[in-house]
């Protein structure tokens, strides 16, 4: 058997957005792969049918896809030369070919002047168009980058965006007979979700403003009659998903104040299309549209939503699985697929389900009924050596049972003592699962047990569970701390005196809390976190909702409150030998974070290095480029190893 390493991600495939055809006949599907040669990925769509999975594009070059008819497909590439040097020159643009399958032709269908624009088919030739389009003007002779002006927040954008001042998502009605590209959205409304069915478009969007909320507005667009009707105000009650149902819509919400936003639920509701009252279907205490599921092994996207006749199909997290679940307009909940595991994405046609999933130490491949129908990993997993979770519950102090796991080293012998790594993961309104991790099964190949649970303030299980607000750094470090000492009383084979701990994002702020909170661990690895909520508050794009949301206060109220609860007021007590992990084109976490933090530990005299990765985001450990995820892991592998071997 083959030990996992750093560069293992080099031979998977990552499988992902599984599209039925009108038909139902065959499955369109993307599939991503390391390209070492480029230091990036190829993505194709593939084709299953009668039983044989197909590659269909061979450029390694497709953004988004959707069928268009039974024999076309549409799909985004910048192919060709010529667009890819109008788009570095800062030309919006996307361009679409069409592929033939009966043919395999392939042909260049039309091009629209927007960044990163996707189709909703309405009919053959008639599109609603999702794009980001940027309001700012060129002054004459002026080269576009050269000086960015600041007159809103959010100031920039998540995922390497950068600078988003003036640039919107709007959405845009297209012919593509005529060439007519007609804008349904206004230039500065910001588009956050969009659903189409039955001839309208439901829309949840804001017009940005500094009260530091982030409350949609729901709205209605006839595509027959153009007329865009807003049916809920912003800044009226929180909405999180839409979808039209014929003359009614059916959305998910609650209508609490900003304050109480953590304090709600994510409840049911309908209203008429044109407009009117909205009347409470069903309440309910969990996430839905999936997502919230975590893991290093698993790439691309795919619908979490989707109606299909009177239900309407959504991904939802329960207890430590995503599963895929149906409700109709009169509240009729049904459980569609449970199964322990994570759903990423699904779609359903002519009676066919097809969902993309992970589950047990397979990685992402297309299941129908139940039955695993693509299998392009499953060969280069049955090489390797693996560690299988154990699944362990612990009762805490606070008399929660936090549910984890635990995986051995793949030596694993009677009768030796091992170094243990205990990984928090982000959210913290995610989940860890049983599935397949890349550093998990790193880290147990190296002669490590590891340690992963859901503690408290994580999805799946909630309000009472989840809710940490102006709880931060207390309910959830104690759960994570009494899920450890339950560990090594069960695990006697863990030496307590060669503990690690590392996590990124809330995980990142958790170490940084950890550090200064104990000396029970002889090493921490903090990745793309948070150090101060105050700054936080001001720098990150999420900052100036989150304290809200998050904290019941702002800093500008409450600054003593969220100073207490930030990791930088305690991080010159740390002794706990701590690397930071950052990117300089991280939004979400701003590379502050990690060198205040990192400062901090220096002036204490505190074993301390800051890596930072130039041009990633906060997706670098799960699309970052090739060689920098190689690094990343790699250097907290060798932190680790210094300190705990």
């Amino acid at each position: 058997m083959e030990n996992v390493t750093s560069k293992t991600f080099y031979r998977f495939r990552y499988v992902s957005d599984p599209r039925l055809s009108p038909d139902a006949k065959i499955i369109a599907f993307m599939v991503k792969r390391v390209n070492p040669g480029k230091n990036g990925y190829d993505s194709d769509i593939y084709l299953h049918t009668g039983g044989v999975s197909r590659r269909l594009t061979q450029g390694g070059d497709v953004n988004s896809f959707l069928w268009q008819n039974n024999d076309t497909i549409l799909f985004s590439s910048a192919r060709d030369p010529r667009d890819q040097k109008r788009v570095k020159e800062g030309e919006p643009l996307t361009v679409f070919y069409r592929i033939t399958l009966s043919t395999g032709e392939v042909e260049r269908a039309f091009e629209l002047p927007l960044q990163s624009a996707q189709l909703t088919l309405v009919k053959e030739d008639l599109f609603l168009v999702h794009g980001r389009y940027d309001n700012n003007v060129l002054r004459p002779g002026e080269e576009r980058g050269a000086v960015t002006t600041l007159s809103e927040i959010p100031y920039w954008g998540e995922f390497g965006l950068g600078y988003t001042s003036k640039t919107r998502n709007r959405l845009y009605r297209y012919d593509s007979r005529t060439g007519e590209l007609e804008p349904i959205t206004a230039p500065l409304f910001e588009v956050v979700k969009h659903q189409y069915a039955d001839g309208k478009l439901a829309i949840l969007g804001m017009e940005y403003n500094a009260k530091g909320t982030r409350l949609y507005s729901l709205s209605c667009y006839d595509v027959e009659t153009r007329k865009l009707t807003l049916l809920i105000p912003q800044d009226t009650m929180h909405i999180f998903g839409c979808v039209p149902f014929g003359d009614e819509i059916l959305f998910m919400g609650n209508t609490a104040t900003p304050y109480e936003h953590d304090r709600e639920n994510n409840n049911f509701y309908r209203m008429p299309a044109a407009g009117g009252e909205f009347k409470l279907i069903m309440e309910y205490d969990h996430n839905t549209g999936g997502g919230n599921g975590t893991t290093d092994a698993k790439m691309g996207g795919g619908k979490g939503f989707q109606r299909v006749g009177d239900r309407l199909y959504l991904l939802s997290t329960r207890e430590d699985r995503i599963g895929l679940y149906s409700i109709n307009l009169d509240g009729d909940w049904r459980e569609e697929d449970s199964r322990q595991g994570l759903i990423f994405s699904f779609d359903i046609r002519g009676g066919r389900t097809v969902t993309c999933a992970m589950y047990g130490e397979k990685l992402a491949e297309l299941y129908e009924n139940g039955e695993q129908i693509t299998h392009f990993n499953d060969e280069v997993l049955a090489g390797l050596s693996l560690s299988v979770p154990a699944y362990q519950e612990v009762r805490t102090g606070d008399g929660y049972d936090i549910h984890g796991w635990v995986m051995k080293p793949v030596d694993y012998q009677e009768g030796k003592t091992y170094p243990a790594i205990l990984h928090i993961h982000g959210g913290p309104p995610t989940i860890f699962s049983d599935v397949f991790h890349c550093e998990h099964q790193l880290w147990a190949n190296e002669g490590y047990f590891v340690i992963f649970c859901n503690p408290r303030g994580s999805d799946g299980r909630g309000f009472d569970f989840r809710n940490l607000t102006g709880k931060y750094g207390d309910w959830d470090y104690h759960s994570i701390m009494d899920y450890l000492d339950g560990i090594l009383e069960r695990y006697p084979a863990i030496d307590p005196k060669r503990l690690g701990v590392t996590g990124g994002s809330y995980g990142g702020y958790m170490t940084n809390w950890i550090i200064g909170h104990t000396d029970r661990f002889a090493a921490a690895v903090s990745q793309r976190s948070i150090s101060d909520w105050v700054t936080f508050e001001y720098t990150a794009i999420r900052g100036y909702y989150h304290s809200i949301y998050k904290h019941g206060t702002r800093a500008g109220e409450n600054p003593d409150l969220l100073w207490d609860c930030s990791p930088l007021k305690y991080a010159e007590r740390s002794t706990t030998p701590t690397l930071f992990i950052h990117s300089d084109n991280d939004h979400v976490c701003w590379l502050s974070e990690g060198l205040t933090m990192f400062a901090a530990l220096k002036t204490a005299g505190c074993p301390a290095q800051i890596c930072i990765f130039h041009g990633e985001n906060h997706e670098l450990s799960r699309s970052g480029k090739p060689t920098n995820r190689i690094r990343r892991m790699d250097e907290i592998l060798n932190w680790f190893q210094t300190y705990l071997k």
